[in-house]
């Protein structure tokens, strides 16, 4: 088994390679009577090993002919002294790497640099490279959970596969985590036109109030929790129904803590859709406020009730099903003064005034939305699935465990996440971006839907706050 060219000499990877080839032939041997799931894992995790100390192997011979090559070049020679030799040690994905480089100084400005760190962009004093710190970005958007994504990536950066116990020494932590969701560059979308702009759009919409932390001192000495109100709409021109999944056509998640919600809204399709050729918006939603008024805000909608939440109210107003079935009667037949007498008689029935006055404001939730109901029960109009996006895109990774965010973090944490359910590639958004804050650049994403221009971003290293980094190293010798 030849992999290896002459130039990568490794005692400890022609073990590892020894070591595959006496597993894999031990596999192969027909007169191996063991028929085991172990024969497999254990080939994927020898081959794993070697894959992993040759990627180590083949970056510092790399950095070593790169630095050479630099330090025998005319224009060298001419511009710069040798000043130093100096190790670094970096976290990659193929494991710990330590590489020798040179330290120049220029001859004018009497100013050092390091060439290799510089050619291949890497930051200094930073433990984790670019690409680790790309995939703790990619992970975290779809996980939300510091702890899980530092473990996910670092198992990744021990091995593609191992089942030894040592490949939790590589457990990145939180705070390491926290410190590169910080400094990714905050994406401001821009949504290139569609192709086809159809007559009909629609709209989504609900909101999920999220535990905050570091407000105001005098609500923090007050015991008060404070909450913010999450909106989210989820933007589609069509529904696609296959057996009984059905899935959203162009789909775009749009969600914010800060005002102009609405107007934000109109911009997306706006910027999406040919606006003179929409004849339809439509808008559906709980009945809240601040979803039935929005359509003061977009031109061409019509706000629609969703069906789950008035038959909700209705369960909750009426506990006999046939008073139930009797009340929806005259909702199906649009006999609004029929359905507020019948109601208001059944009511009279109560003996708990409690009870009553909590069914007096179902009642009134019912009448005052009387007319959006009607339109949802137009055959037409195809239901509202707020509720499962609202329980996917923001119940799960906010609020299914005890948790609360400063308000900017929070703020970052909807853009990524937003972004990555729009179809943004995060890993390559991260690298792509990274050297935004020298360069003043505007980047592009080549994706069939999107372009991105970028904010700028904070530079800050990010230290390793573990040892667990070192412990995985000392493992692997």
């Amino acid at each position: 088994m030849t992999i290896l060219t002459h130039k990568l000499p490794s005692s400890y990877l022609n073990k590892l390679i020894t070591e595959t080839k006496e597993v894999l032939r031990t596999v192969i041997d027909p007169t191996n009577q063991s028929f085991s799931i172990r024969n497999y894992s254990d080939s994927i995790e020898s081959i794993s090993n070697v894959l992993q100390e040759l990627g180590r192997n083949q970056l510092i011979a790399m950095i070593n002919e790169m630095d050479i090559k630099f330090r025998n070049s005319p224009n060298r020679l001419i511009s710069f002294y040798v000043k130093d030799n100096r190790e670094r040690t970096i976290i990659t994905p193929f494991g710990v790497v330590t590489y020798l480089r040179t330290i120049y100084q220029c001859r004018t400005t009497k100013k050092c640099f390091t060439y290799v760190d510089r050619k291949l962009g890497l930051p200094r004093y930073d433990k984790y490279d670019p690409c680790i710190k790309a995939m703790i970005a990619e992970t975290h958007a779809t996980q939300n959970s510091m702890l899980k994504t530092g473990e996910l990536v670092g198992k990744r950066i021990f091995s593609l596969f191992s089942t030894k116990k040592e490949r939790n020494n590589f457990n990145i932590s939180r705070q390491t985590v926290h410190n590169v969701l910080k400094n990714i560059t905050l994406i401001k979308p821009s949504y290139s036109e569609a192709e086809h702009t159809p007559t009909d759009i629609y709209i989504m919409a609900d909101e999920k109030y999220v535990h905050l932390q570091g407000e105001p001192s005098q609500i923090r000495e007050n015991g008060l929790t404070v909450n913010v109100m999450v909106k989210q709409a989820v933007i589609y021109d069509k529904r696609v129904t296959d057996g009984r999944r059905s899935s959203l056509k162009n789909r775009i998640v749009y969600s914010s803590i800060d005002g102009s919600f609405w107007t934000n809204v109109l911009d997306i399709i706006a910027q999406r859709y040919d606006f003179d050729k929409i004849n339809n918006i439509h808008i559906s939603g709980d009945g809240a406020k601040w979803i039935s008024t929005s359509t003061s805000t977009i031109p061409k909608s019509t706000f629609y009730l969703d069906k789950f939440h008035y038959k909700q109210a209705l369960r909750q107003m009426l506990l006999d099903a046939d008073d139930r079935h009797v009340a929806e009667s005259y909702i199906n037949n649009n006999s609004k003064i029929e359905f507020k007498n019948i109601t208001t008689c059944l009511l009279h029935l109560e003996h708990n005034k409690d009870r009553i006055e909590y069914a007096k404001t179902k009642l009134e939730y019912i009448t005052n939305n009387w007319n959006a109901i009607q339109r949802s029960l137009h055959p037409d109009y195809h239901g509202c699935g707020m509720e499962g996006q609202i329980s996917h895109n923001l119940a799960a990774p906010f609020t299914s465990r005890p948790k609360a965010y400063a308000r900017e973090n929070l703020r970052r944490y909807l853009t990524i996440a937003d972004g990555t359910r729009n179809g943004v590639d995060l890993l390559n958004l991260y690298l792509d971006t990274f050297d935004l804050p020298r360069s003043n650049k505007h980047i592009e994403i080549k994706k069939e839907e999107y372009d991105f221009s970028m904010f700028e971003q904070n530079n800050r290293s990010d230290k390793s706050s573990t040892s667990n980094w070192l412990k995985g190293f000392t493992s692997q010798i």
